[in-house]
């Protein structure tokens, strides 16, 4: 995961930097470093780049703070840092938000949800999981699909337990899912 926020700030930063970036990622893949210190540095280079020279890939995604965002989440949440994790997630689903990228906010605002539940936060999940469901109005594509069924299995324990939002949230899941087709 680290040498991934390296590539997406290796391309979405000006050429200048590209040896620094080069660098931290030889050394993160050597030395198998992933953690919070590492994460941080990329962020603080893609706060120092300009954007108007943006280059490469992560051109298609939008800003490069909101892909950054976005693989900083996926880091925290393999680590284990959910709050973190939501944080990030929020953070890409806003600047996402704003954009064209309305399946990666959506995207985005799923990831956030789950987040959010695996720090006990079942009504903020279900909450973040609508707004996920709403921006994916429209939306046709495997990997909108394999979430809101992610979301369903993450549910179950909660719809078998009676819970009113979980319940309500499933059925609005499953209505997506027969949509979808």
């Amino acid at each position: 995961m680290t040498t991934a926020a390296y590539s997406v700030a290796g391309a979405a930063l000006p050429l200048g930097v590209a040896g620094e970036i080069q660098g931290r990622t030889e050394h993160a893949v050597r030395g198998g470093v992933i953690g919070a210190a590492e994460v941080e540095a990329v962020r603080d280079m893609v706060a120092r780049g300009e954007i108007g020279e943006m280059t490469g890939w992560a051109s298609l995604w939008g800003a490069p703070s909101a892909t950054v965002d976005s693989h900083t989440a996926k880091i925290y949440a393999r680590v284990g840092d959910h709050a973190a994790a939501e944080a990030h997630y929020a953070g890409a689903r806003k600047r996402y938000g704003s954009t064209a990228h309305q399946r990666i906010a959506a995207l985005s605002a799923a990831a956030e949800g789950r987040a959010q539940l695996k720090q006990g936060q079942i009504e903020a999940a279900c909450v973040t999981w609508g707004k996920a469901l709403d921006t994916m109005t429209g939306i046709r594509s495997a990997r909108a699909r394999k979430s809101v069924q992610s979301m369903r299995s993450d549910l179950a324990p909660f719809r078998s337990r009676g819970a009113r939002s979980a319940l309500e949230l499933d059925e609005r899941a499953r209505t997506w899912l027969r949509e979808a087709v």
